[in-house]
C-alpha cells in the first residue's frame, strides 16, 4: 500500500499520502523508542555482569546508541514525519528532554566540553624541578546513571504517546480509504508486497505470512 499510495496523482489524495506517512512515522519512531529501551535496560540489568575491561568499552555504546536513537526520534528529516511525543511531556520532562538533545549536540554526536561535565581536557604545563614538561590532561564520562534515569523516565511518557498517535493514525488510513473509488482502491493496491526481495533473504514463502511480526534486524558481515 505504501508503493501504491504514491501512484495516486492529485491533491485530493494528499490526506490519505500524509495519513499513511504519518502511520509510518509514528511506528518508526516506536522502533527507536523501544530500541532505546532496550538498550537502557540492559545497561542498568546487565552492567555489572561485564567484564572490567569490557565495561569501559559496552557501557558507553550502550548509552550513546541510546541517545544518539532517542534524539533521532524527536526530530523531524525529510524521509520521517515528526511525531512529537514531547508534546505529552510535563513540563520538568520537557527541561529533561532538553538536556539529553543538549548532550546528544554538544558531546556525544559532536564533540564539546558542555561546562567540563562530559568531555574535558586540558594541556599542563608541568614544573618539576630541572625537568619541567608538557602534558595532558583529560576527563571522559563513559556512563552517567543520572543521564540514564532521565531517559527512562522520559520513555515512560513517550512510548505511550507514540503508541496512541500511531493507532489514531492507522484509524485516519482507514478513513481516507473508505474516501476512494473502486478504481482509486484498486490503484492503491496494485504494488505487491514481495516479502523476498524487502528482506533480501531467499525462502521466507508461507512463513512470513503465517507471522504476526513482520519484522527484521538484518546483520551484515563483511
Amino acid at each position: 500500500m505504501t508503493a501504491g499510495a504514491f501512484r495516486l496523482i492529485g491533491p485530493q489524495y494528499q490526506p490519505l499520502i500524509n495519513a499513511i506517512k504519518r502511520a509510518q512515522a509514528a511506528e518508526s519512531v516506536s522502533l527507536d523508542l523501544h530500541s532505546v529501551q532496550d538498550s537502557l535496560d540492559a545497561l542498568i540489568e546487565r552492567g555489572k555482569e561485564l567484564k572490567a575491561e569490557m565495561e569501559d568499552i559496552v557501557a558507553p555504546a550502550l548509552l550513546t546508541h541510546a541517545i544518539v536513537l532517542y534524539v533521532r526520534a524527536s526530530s523531524s528529516s525529510s524521509e520521517r514525519f515528526k511525531v512529537g511525543f514531547e508534546g505529552a511531556f510535563s513540563p520538568e520532562q520537557r527541561d529533561a528532554h532538553n538536556v539529553i538533545v543538549r548532550l546528544r549536540d554538544k558531546c556525544v554526536a559532536h564533540f564539546g566540553e558542555d561546562n567540563g561535565n562530559w568531555n574535558s581536557e586540558k594541556l599542563l604545563y608541568i614544573e618539576n624541578g630541572e625537568s619541567n614538561s608538557l602534558n595532558f590532561v583529560h576527563k571522559r564520562t563513559h556512563v552517567d546513571f543520572y543521564v540514564v534515569m532521565i531517559m527512562k523516565n522520559l520513555l515512560e511518557t513517550a512510548i505511550p504517546s507514540v503508541i496512541d498517535r500511531r493507532a489514531r493514525a492507522i484509524d485516519k488510513v482507514d478513513e481516507e480509504i473508505q474516501k476512494l473509488s473502486a478504481a482509486d482502491a484498486s490503484q492503491l493496491l496494485s504494488v505487491p508486497f514481495e516479502e523476498s526481495s524487502f528482506f533480501k533473504s531467499k525462502g521466507l514463502g508461507e512463513r512470513f505470512w503465517d507471522s504476526d511480526s513482520y519484522s527484521s534486524t538484518v546483520k551484515v558481515r563483511i
